[in-house]
């Protein structure tokens, strides 16, 4: 797991993952995860990505890192 890449456990239930400047708050909501992004200002709007349902707690971390590095990679100019 790359240094840049650090969850965090709260006492809620819910998670923070820190990628970078950025900030993915998430958080189980009866069956389904929802995904909050954190800009450096504080404030929140929703993730533009999906966390599928059959994901574990435990393996959110690998998941969020896999997803955002294939979308950072996405982005590079060819």
């Amino acid at each position: 797991m790359s240094w840049l890449f650090r969850p965090w456990r709260r006492a809620s239930g819910s998670y923070r993952f820190q990628l970078g400047v950025q900030q993915v708050l998430v958080q189980r909501v009866g069956s389904r995860w929802q995904a909050v992004l954190q800009g450096q200002d504080g404030q929140q709007q929703p993730a533009d990505f999906s966390i599928p349902d059959f994901i574990a707690a435990d393996e959110l971390g690998p998941f969020l890192a896999e997803l955002l590095m294939e979308r950072a990679k996405a982005l590079e100019p060819s």
